[in-house]
C-alpha cells in the first residue's frame, strides 16, 4: 500500500507540472500509450486498473521517451527522465519505475551508460509483499550479470 502512495505522489507532481488535467493525450495517438483509457479520475488512473500497458507497449514507450520523441514540451520531459532516475553512477543513470497490482509486480526503464541505452521490463509474481523488493534487485543482477552496470 504504501507503494502505491509513493507512486501516486510522484505522478501527481509530474501531473501538476506538466498541466496534464488540461491535456487528454493518453488518448493521443501520438502518445500511443497502453490501451489510452483513463478511466473516470484522471488523478489516479494508473491506480484503478482502467489503464492497461504490456511489457512491450512500455518498451516502446520508454524508447520515444529516451530519445525526446513525445507529444510533451521538452523540459517536461526532462522533469520525468529526472524523477525516473533510480540508482546513477558515473559510468550509469537507471531511470525507471516500478509497479504493483495483486500478485504482479514490475519494473521497467532504461540504463544509459557513456556508449550505449539498455531497456527492461521485469514482470514477477509478487506471492507477498517482501517479493516487491526483488523487481528491482532482479533487473539489476541481471544487467550486472550481463556487463551493463557495475
Amino acid at each position: 500500500m504504501l507503494q502505491k502512495i509513493e507512486e501516486q505522489i510522484q505522478v501527481l507532481k509530474i501531473f501538476r507540472k506538466v498541466k496534464f488535467y488540461k491535456i487528454p493525450q493518453l488518448k493521443n495517438k501520438e502518445l500511443n500509450y497502453g490501451n489510452k483509457t483513463i478511466g473516470k479520475d484522471v488523478t489516479d488512473f494508473w491506480l484503478d486498473e482502467s489503464l492497461r500497458i504490456t511489457a512491450f507497449e512500455e518498451i516502446r514507450f520508454l524508447k520515444q521517451l529516451q530519445a525526446n520523441n513525445l507529444a510533451f514540451k521538452q523540459e517536461d520531459i526532462n522533469l520525468l527522465k529526472e524523477l525516473m532516475i533510480d540508482e546513477k553512477s558515473e559510468n550509469y543513470v537507471v531511470r525507471a519505475k516500478t509497479g504493483w497490482e495483486g500478485r504482479y509486480g514490475w519494473y521497467v526503464g532504461y540504463v544509459e551508460t557513456k556508449n550505449d541505452v539498455w531497456f527492461f521490463a521485469l514482470n514477477i509474481d509478487t506471492k507477498t509483499k517482501e517479493d516487491l523488493s526483488k523487481r528491482k534487485a532482479l533487473t539489476l543482477e541481471a544487467l550486472k550479470t550481463k556487463g551493463i552496470i557495475d
